[in-house]
């Protein structure tokens, strides 16, 4: 039932993904054929550097506060069980980070390609638009896993208090 449900949510939350990078990588090479230039690379390399170093940040710190909720939420579980879970939630927060990091990038490369100001403005627009970027969909990330969690605590009969008994 626990691996159903998060099986479920990954799925939906990939397929999600899978589309808007489509969208955005499609934008993206028609922008980069139309447009071109090489001066553009420049705020582009300084773009995709911040984003990678905030999005590696923002999911370490995330991850650590997802597994930290799922120990705490799956003390009604087996220990087998937590463990799987926890497994599992790592995953899929590793996975959705890279994700995130292709999208993320993606989207700024068409938006600097785009506008054709100076290089330095472009890159702080850039760096801005990514770190939004990023925030909305760790949120929304973090919102799924929460109701996955609270679904997945919630479909256990037993119950033996409010402190992990899990034995790793």
């Amino acid at each position: 039932m626990i691996i159903v449900v998060i099986g479920e949510a990954v799925v939906v939350v990939v397929e999600m993904v899978v589309e808007e990078v489509v969208v955005v990588v499609l934008g993206a090479a028609a922008s980069i054929v139309v447009v071109g230039g090489g001066g553009v690379i420049v705020a582009i390399v300084v773009v995709v550097v911040v984003v990678v170093v905030v999005v590696v940040v923002v999911v370490v710190v995330v991850e650590v506060m997802v597994v930290v909720v799922v120990v705490e939420v799956l003390v009604l579980a087996e220990a087998a069980t937590a463990v799987v879970v926890v497994v599992v939630v790592v995953v899929v927060v590793v996975v959705v980070a890279v994700v995130v990091i292709v999208v993320v990038v993606v989207v700024v490369v068409v938006e600097v390609v785009r506008v054709e100001v100076e290089e330095a403005t472009v890159a702080a627009a850039g760096v801005v638009v990514a770190v939004v970027l990023v925030v909305v969909v760790v949120v929304v990330v973090v919102v799924v896993e929460l109701v996955v969690v609270v679904v997945v605590g919630g479909s256990d009969s037993s119950t033996k208090g409010s402190s992990c008994g899990c034995h790793f």
